[in-house]
Parts: C-alpha cells; sequence; structure tokens
C-alpha cells in the first residue's frame, strides 16, 4: 500500500509539473489583446476620435481632415479613408485622420495592421504611435514609432521608422528603413507590423523583418519608448515625405485598412536572413530555436536547400529567380505556424549595384550624424560621360562635426572578404567642388558592435580620393584597414560613409552609382588596368610546384604578390622590384595542397590584378 501510495504521489507531481510547464508555456503564447475588425456600419468612437482642420500638421501638409463620410466610411468590413481634390476650409483637399488618444494605449506588443495603400504623387498613407502621456517632454524627446509610411509615387516602398530627442538637448534624431519588394503595395492587402519589447523595436511587412533597432544602437538615454502610445491611421496629401501632388496625381484615392490588431507577447520565432541576395551565393536563414519544436522548409523553384533541413538552421544556395522561404513549424505549446520571408535575387554580373538611385536600390539608408541627405530626391548637377542619369542622391557635409556619416542598412552580404582581398572592387559616381584630393571612406561594419568604442565592430575600411572638381568621376576604393579583425565577416549589416573625415568643413556631394565588379572573373574597367588584366599571365595553370607571372604594363616599383585559398587565408606572401628587366617572376608553390587558390598583385597595399590558379 505504502509503495502504492508513492507511485500515485510520483505520478500526481508530474502530471503537476507537466501541467505548470504547459501553461507557463501557453502564457508565452501571443495573445490577442484589443482589436477593431471594422465590421460594424460606423466608426467605433468608444476607441476611435477623429482629429479635424487644417493647418500643415508641422509637415507642410495640404489636407484638411475631416469627419464627413466622404472622407472616412466602414463598408464591407473595411475603414476606408479617402483623399479628395475639392476646397474645404481653406484647403484644396480633403481627406481624414483618426486615432486612440486618450482611449485606448498600449505598451510593448505587436502592432498590425491589414491594409491596402493608394498609389499617386503626392499622397502620404500612415499607421504609426504617438506617446500617450509624454513623459520625457514633448517631440521629439518622447518619441513617436511610425509603423508604415509610403510615398504615393513608389507603391513598392515601404518605410518604418522611429524618432527620439538627444539628452538634455531637444535634438530631433531618426532611425529607420524602407522596404521595397516585388510587388505593388496598391493592388492588395498586406500587413504591417512592429513587435516592440523593452530594448528592441522591428518592422514587418507580411511577417518580413525589414529593420530592427535596439536601445543600444541609440544610448538608453535617448529611449523614450518604455511608455504607452496610441494609435494612428491618417492619408495625407502633400507634405514634405513624398511631395506635393502634381499633373500626373490621380484623385480620389483611397486607404483600406481590413483590421487593426494587438498583441501580447509577440511569438519571437521568425525567419533570420536577408531579403536580397546575389544570384549563385549562398545565405542562411534561420529562426530561434525552441523546445518541442519541428522544422520544415521550402525555398523557391531554382534554388537549393544545401544543408539544415528539419534542423532551424539551413544554407540556401540561390538560382536567378526569387520567392518565398518558408518554414512550418510546431512550436511547443503554442501550436503549429508557417513563416515567410520574401527574397529578391540581384543578377550576379559583372557589376552590381547597391543604389543607382533608380531601379537599383539594395541599400537602406539608415542616418546621418548631422549632415543632410536627399536620398534620390535631386537632379543631376552636370552630365557627363560618366554618368547621364536623371536622378542622384545629394549629400551636404555638416561643419561643425568633426567625423561626419552617412550610413546605410546592409542586408544582402553574405561576407566582406571577397572585397578585402580584392575580388571585388568597390566604385562610385561623385560630383563635388571638394578640393582634390578629398578622401571618402567606406566603412564595412557590424551595427551592434559599433555601439561600443572604436574600433569595435568595424571589419574594413576602404578609402576613395576624388580627382576632379566640378565633374562626375568613379572613384575606385581600396582597402585602408581592418580595425576589427573580431567581427566576423560574416556578420556586416551597415555601410558608413565618411566624407572629409576628421575635419570641420563643408561640402556638397552628389553620389550615384554606388556598386562593385567581379574584378577576379570579369577584369576592371579603365584602360590601365584592362592593359594590366590582359598582360597578367599566369603559367603554367594549373601548376604543380612553381607558377611564372608575367606583369607586362606593370608600374615599376616594388610589388607584394600573395596568394591565399578561397576563403580568403593568406598562404604565401613575396615582394619584388619590377624593373624592365624583371616583368616575368617564378613564386614557389609546393608548400600548397591541391585545390584553388587566388594570387594577387598589390601595390602600395592596393590589390591591382588577380588570377585563380589550380595546384595539383
Amino acid at each position: 500500500m505504502t509503495q502504492l501510495r508513492l507511485i500515485s504521489l510520483r505520478a500526481i507531481t508530474c502530471i503537476a509539473l507537466w501541467m505548470i510547464s504547459y501553461f507557463t508555456a501557453r502564457a508565452q503564447c501571443p495573445t490577442l489583446i484589443w482589436s477593431d475588425e471594422f465590421d460594424q456600419t460606423s466608426l467605433n468612437i468608444t476607441d476611435w476620435s477623429f482629429q479635424t482642420g487644417g493647418g500643415g500638421y508641422g509637415n507642410n501638409e495640404l489636407q484638411n481632415y475631416t469627419n464627413r463620410a466622404q472622407n472616412l466610411s466602414l463598408i464591407n468590413g473595411k475603414l476606408v479613408i479617402t483623399a479628395l481634390a475639392e476646397s474645404y476650409g481653406g484647403n484644396n483637399y480633403t481627406s481624414a485622420k483618426i486615432w486612440t488618444n486618450g482611449k485606448q494605449s498600449f505598451k510593448y506588443g505587436r502592432i498590425e495592421a491589414k491594409m491596402k495603400l493608394p498609389k499617386t504623387q503626392g499622397l502620404w498613407p500612415a499607421f504609426w504611435m504617438m506617446p500617450q502621456s509624454s513623459v520625457y517632454g514633448g517631440w521629439p524627446r518622447s518619441g513617436e514609432i511610425d509603423i508604415m509610411e509610403m510615398k504615393g509615387s513608389d507603391a513598392k516602398t515601404t518605410y518604418g521608422t522611429i524618432h527620439y530627442g538627444t539628452d538634455p538637448s531637444t535634438d530631433h534624431k531618426y532611425r529607420g528603413a524602407a522596404y521595397t519588394g516585388l510587388n505593388d503595395l496598391s493592388t492588395d492587402f498586406h500587413v504591417y507590423a512592429v513587435e516592440w519589447k523593452v530594448d528592441t523595436i522591428s518592422w514587418y511587412i507580411d511577417d518580413v523583418n525589414f529593420y530592427t533597432i535596439t536601445k543600444t544602437d541609440i544610448g538608453s538615454y535617448a529611449w523614450p519608448f518604455d511608455q504607452n502610445f496610441y494609435i494612428i491611421l491618417n492619408l495625407a496629401v502633400g507634405g514634405d515625405f513624398g511631395g506635393n501632388p502634381n499633373g500626373s496625381t490621380v484623385l480620389p484615392q483611397t486607404l483600406e485598412v481590413e483590421y487593426v490588431r494587438v498583441y501580447s507577447n509577440p511569438n519571437s520565432l521568425h525567419i533570420n536572413g536577408v531579403t536580397k541576395v546575389i544570384a549563385g551565393q549562398t545565405y542562411a536563414y534561420s529562426i530561434s530555436n525552441g523546445t518541442g519544436t519541428s522544422y520544415a522548409w521550402t525555398v523557391p523553384s531554382g534554388a537549393t536547400i544545401v544543408s539544415g533541413q528539419g534542423t532551424n538552421t539551413i544554407n540556401v544556395s540561390w538560382g536567378s529567380t526569387g520567392g518565398d522561404v518558408s518554414v512550418d513549424a510546431v512550436i511547443g505549446a503554442c501550436g503549429h505556424y508557417t513563416f515567410y520571408k520574401a527574397v529578391n535575387v540581384i543578377p550576379n554580373g559583372c557589376d552590381v549595384y547597391f543604389d543607382d538611385f533608380e531601379s537599383n536600390t539594395l541599400l537602406s539608408y539608415s542616418t546621418s550624424t548631422s549632415g543632410v541627405m536627399y536620398d534620390a530626391a535631386s537632379p543631376n548637377p552636370g552630365t557627363n560621360g560618366v554618368n547621364s542619369s536623371s536622378t542622384v542622391a545629394l549629400y551636404k557635409r555638416n561643419p561643425s562635426e568633426q567625423y561626419d556619416v552617412l550610413q546605410y542598412d546592409v542586408n544582402f552580404l553574405p561576407t566582406s572578404v571577397d572585397y578585402e582581398n580584392g575580388n571585388n572592387v568597390l566604385f562610385m559616381d561623385v560630383y563635388t567642388a571638394a578640393p582634390i584630393g578629398s578622401d571618402i571612406l567606406w566603412q564595412f561594419e557590424n551595427r551592434a558592435k559599433t555601439s561600443q568604442a572604436y574600433p569595435s565592430g568595424r571589419r574594413a575600411v576602404f578609402r576613395g580620393v576624388t580627382t576632379v572638381q566640378n565633374q562626375w568621376e568613379r572613384i575606385k576604393f581600396t582597402l585602408q584597414s581592418r580595425p576589427d579583425l573580431g567581427t566576423s565577416p560574416t556578420t556586416i549589416d551597415q555601410f558608413t560613409f565618411l566624407f572629409r573625415a576628421n575635419t570641420y568643413t563643408t561640402d556638397t556631394y552628389y553620389l550615384d552609382n554606388i556598386m562593385r565588379r567581379d574584378v577576379l572573373n570579369c577584369g576592371l574597367a579603365t584602360s590601365v588596368e584592362n592593359a594590366l588584366e590582359k598582360n597578367f599571365i599566369i603559367s603554367p595553370n594549373p601548376a604543380h610546384d612553381h607558377i611564372a607571372i608575367s606583369m607586362n604594363a606593370m608600374p615599376m616599383g616594388k610589388v607584394d604578390i600573395v596568394v591565399t585559398d578561397v576563403l580568403g587565408t593568406e598562404r604565401i606572401r613575396t615582394s619584388y622590384a619590377i624593373d624592365a628587366a624583371s616583368q616575368i617572376q617564378s613564386v614557389d608553390i609546393s608548400t600548397l595542397s591541391p585545390g584553388l587558390y587566388v594570387v594577387y598583385v598589390r601595390q602600395d597595399g592596393a590589390t591591382v590584378v588577380s588570377r585563380k590558379v589550380i595546384v595539383q
């Protein structure tokens, strides 16, 4: 009997522990705490209020917001905000703006809306949040969270941003990113969301995480996102963000909202990985592991899962077409979920344009120290044979900043090794009146690590120099230094540009065609460099114990010959003095194991030319 009681007690204890574990796990699952499904015949004024009137709203907007049915209505289970061209209250346009100010406010969680956006020049739809009590003072000190903003003239791009102030001043700062997808956002409904936690805010479109900002990124003193915020929906006409209507503008236009929902305990499981990839390269995708979780991954046609199927991390080799990476996951007590990440494939030709400020936008503008960046908004100041683009970027350096920086978010770079070794060479078109010889630095960084003291997070620094004034030139960047080799080359997520660093100068720079060239397979573009390419010969190839290198057309002087493996690890380094009588050099490779290697010729620290060689 005693033994039976002990067995029963053990069984009860096990059941109790299981129940505690189960319900604790369930408590961490996403929970809907508030929503409006817009399934009534009129706006629910228990939760929402209208903001009405004109005045520009601090952004030079042109509309008068009203509470009329012409501008806001509920139709077939959707909220419809309509922008009209009409004279009303001293304005030439009308629209609507609603908020939950004083009625519903939230601190942390997942805030999402399913919306279909308008498409025409001069409209500015927005889904955003403002602080309920502004406990740190007026705007921007108490913060602003822009979940979704869109320029009506660009229906494939959405923006997510936070605004904040610095202490003790009230300087306006902001951080954010743009997401450009494959689809026109005005043709269908998409889910726009933020997941807001104690020290992070992440932006999503259709569960694709396109940007995350942390408290560490901006400094705890400037992080006002620890108070309740209320929700705002509006459709502005004109204003500073997207410009005013013009002859191409078509009105009326509508912003349609199927629902707004707020969840506590947002599910932290999302696919991590880049959304823009280069064809022929391999990238990792992962989802955070969890107890009792299984994974079944799928990738688009033409892409291949190289490894990891059935685990929380896969490596995908991309073909020429993009599509969704998806995973079906059973997540413990929370049940079954399917996650998606839409991926665009960039053709892997000789030249890959990171940003041409027109159709190719691999980069997302993040921030500048204090300088002014007009991203793809300025006409070309003077076309020539180097650059004839109709649209370029304009950057004005801040003379009060010794190290004025321009930063871009990077989510497509599998590794920086090919750039450091000279396999890929960086270029940028520049037009400036700055003095000839002005330095431009291009830094490959890990954003999280750069919040620590220099040189943390700065993996590699490339340098370019201006050679003309007031005309376009294509500047080549060469490796200058690698300040922090402790930063992994596979974790680069930020480009930082510094114009005339360590000076207090005011200069204007027009920028275009930020790009890389695959010189290992395609050679360099200039006539001098092409001459070197044509006259750079390695023989025999394949080789066994030595190679002869012909360097005709090489400038006279000292050169370094460096041999690396395909991972970029240096295996051989030797130096020669090139003169008219010694343009063929023999290099001993007998210490190398059979395999593929890369031979570089470097002069003054920069890679001049390179070739692949097979060792047998």
